[in-house]
């Protein structure tokens, strides 16, 4: 885009941002299937405006089986617009709950094949739908490194960091491990997190995930 080309007026541009956007929101259960299955709407607000220019522009795409956007064939270019402003996103509303539908028993039958019908979305393991982030599970984890630590912290500590149903261990210890694992579907990653030894009320013994950060590459396809 030609930068800077042609200033918009501050009321076109703030007009602009507030339009209301729609996201489809997509989150699955711990056995894969849907927990949440909706579309959502929201208006960007608290619009502090700083800049906004339109000009010429020029696009090309190109095929990437992650990020299927070539999908959507460039013919003609309309033009380029560069906003800068401070923004508040606010809650969202929900627009339809597919689950709550198909509950209810009126989940509506699409007559469109060739759209996103609720079938297509409730059968999707993840956002988008037309290219999701990862395969349904189990998923496959190979090469996986571990380095571990484990330390003994304060008296009193952990219980603050735990579930009320669970309960820290007398020996106050914390774990803390780097992890690196090459994989199909999400790809290669390494993560650092810390667990926290512990059992529930009957004595039932785990370790509770307090920190778990991940630096994930894009999915890997076979």
């Amino acid at each position: 885009m030609a930068y800077k080309y042609k200033e918009i007026p501050e009321k076109e541009a703030i007009k602009a941002l507030g339009k209301t956007q729609v996201n489809l929101k997509l989150i699955p259960d711990v056995d894969w299937s849907p927990k949440v299955a909706r579309l959502v709407s929201y208006n960007l607000t608290n619009i502090r405006f700083k800049g906004a220019w339109e000009g010429p522009a020029r696009l090309h795409l190109i095929p990437h089986v992650n990020c299927p956007a070539a999908e959507l064939p460039v013919r003609k270019v309309l033009g380029g617009k560069h906003f800068l402003a401070d923004i508040t996103l606010p809650y969202g509303s929900v627009m339809y709950d597919y689950l709550k539908e198909r509950k209810q028993g009126t989940l509506y039958k699409s007559t469109n094949p060739n759209a996103l019908t609720p079938e297509k979305i409730l059968n999707s393991t993840a956002m988008p739908v037309i290219a999701p982030s990862y395969a349904k599970g189990p998923l496959g984890l190979h090469d996986r490194e571990y380095f571990i630590l484990r330390y003994q912290t304060d008296e009193g500590v952990l219980q603050k960091f735990l579930p009320d149903r669970l309960f820290a261990n007398k020996d106050n210890e914390v774990i803390v491990q780097w992890i690196t694992t090459r994989g199909t579907g999400i790809g290669d990653y390494s993560k650092f997190e810390v667990l926290i030894p512990c059992t529930d009320e009957r004595g039932n013994v785990y370790r509770f995930g307090v920190f778990s950060f991940l630096n994930s590459s894009a999915p890997i396809t076979e």
